[in-house]
């Protein structure tokens, strides 16, 4: 891609790059390659130029070290002195500022009275009680179902309506425990009486 073009990139926001620059505390992982922080000015700056690196994403860093100046400076330079001096630029840096971890995002759920979280054995087992309770909640569907067709009293077909009703709600129940989804039981559920 030749540089207008680039350009045309960049001044018309079409570059799709996500730029985001490091921190200094991101930044001095590459302390071994030769960045660190100029105490005096608090910049990010390279070693084998001692420009200022401080608006660099990762790319930009990545794409530094494999300039020729720089490739030129870790083969000539960049010996056990100098890694001590980026060494100890880097432990001053952190003693000034020192990395404070941000809590987690994700909260954690408070857990009600009388609730315990479950080891993945009884979990398994509470899961198995579940499906077999889905399985059987299924299984009187179908004979409720079956015994609605045969019947021809009209009191004794409105009890069945309202089991199957119940039946149906106690099967979703224990699909959304078993995190199954619900729209494709009830659908199913809907052109079976559809059918009756």
């Amino acid at each position: 891609m030749c540089a207008s073009n680039l350009l045309n990139l960049y001044f018309n926001n079409t570059y799709t790059h996500t730029y985001r620059p490091l921190t200094p505390h991101e930044a001095i992982t590459y302390s071994h390659r030769g960045i660190y922080v100029d105490i005096e000015s608090g910049e990010l700056r390279c070693s084998c130029n001692h420009k200022p690196c401080d608006k660099w994403d990762m790319y930009g860093y990545n794409r530094h070290f494999t300039f020729k100046c720089h490739k030129k400076y870790e083969e000539e330079r960049l010996d056990e002195v100098e890694l001590g001096r980026l060494k100890a630029a880097k432990e001053q840096y952190l003693r000034i500022h020192p990395q404070i971890e941000e809590p987690s995002i994700r909260k954690k759920r408070k857990l009600k009275a009388g609730e315990k979280i479950l080891g993945p054995d009884e979990l398994r087992v509470q899961e198995r009680h579940w499906m077999e309770m889905w399985k059987d909640s299924k299984n009187e569907l179908k004979q409720l179902r079956e015994d609605l067709k045969n019947e021809m009293d009209d009191d004794v077909r409105a009890e069945l309506m309202a089991d199957i009703e119940g039946l149906k709600k106690r099967k979703g129940d224990w699909a959304k425990l078993l995190g199954l989804t619900e729209a494709a039981s009830s659908s199913s559920e809907t052109t079976q009486t559809a059918v009756l």
